[in-house]
């Protein structure tokens, strides 16, 4: 097999693994995942039930793969994100923004991460858990460089900026519960815009002694 037909393969084949996931989505943010059934994941992709088999174990691979590539999509958007410049005020909005955006469009996906422990034993809820909240650790790290290059908080010490960072994710993560149990939704971007206000006065408030 030369070089360009196995190229060509094999970005078949993650097109093909990509479309499974696209399925398995649609048909969790119907079903729980208890109810959702490789049957039906197989016919929502249009393909063979044994087909799945040549791309993931199971359901619980399959749930795995699709929280996997949620997680790492939001940390892409993140550094984009930060990637984009601006002040201190621009980059807590757009961060906040942002997050809540992608949780509005991928709601089921972030339902499934918070009852875990309904439908996976104990172990595999712990990892799903543990690998949300490497994700989060990661991401405040990032932010807490950000700051570092902001004239507005590169007076900080390291650690003030990652309590900072750490402070950012406390006030989305509040806001995504919210946002999940659909209450006073309406206020959410007005709360962002204190939650931003907020944050930016403690961050470049003059240090007391």
């Amino acid at each position: 097999m030369n070089k360009s037909t196995s190229k060509r393969k094999e970005r078949e084949k993650e097109a093909r693994r990509e479309a499974i996931l696209n399925a398995a989505a649609r048909v969790f943010s119907r079903k729980s995942y208890h109810e959702a059934t490789l049957d039906e994941i197989a016919a929502e992709a249009e393909l063979a039930k044994g087909t799945l088999y040549n791309y993931y174990k199971d359901k619980q691979d399959i749930f795995f793969s699709l929280i996997d590539q949620g997680l790492r999509k939001s940390q892409q958007n993140f550094e984009t994100m930060i990637s984009m410049g601006g002040g201190l005020e621009d980059l807590l909005t757009r961060c906040f923004a942002s997050s809540l955006e992608i949780v509005k469009d991928h709601k089921y996906l972030y339902r499934l991460m918070l009852t875990a422990g309904a439908h996976l034993n104990e172990k595999v809820q712990v990892e799903v858990m543990e690998n949300w909240h490497n994700q989060s650790v990661l991401g405040a790290e990032k932010l807490s460089k950000a700051f570092a290059s902001m004239p507005e908080t590169s007076h900080l010490a390291p650690i003030e900026r990652l309590i900072g960072a750490n402070l950012v994710f406390s006030a989305i993560h509040s806001l995504h519960h919210r946002q999940m149990l659909e209450r006073d939704t309406g206020n959410l971007q007005e709360d962002i815009k204190n939650y931003v206000r907020l944050i930016v006065r403690a961050l470049t408030s003059e240090k007391t002694t």
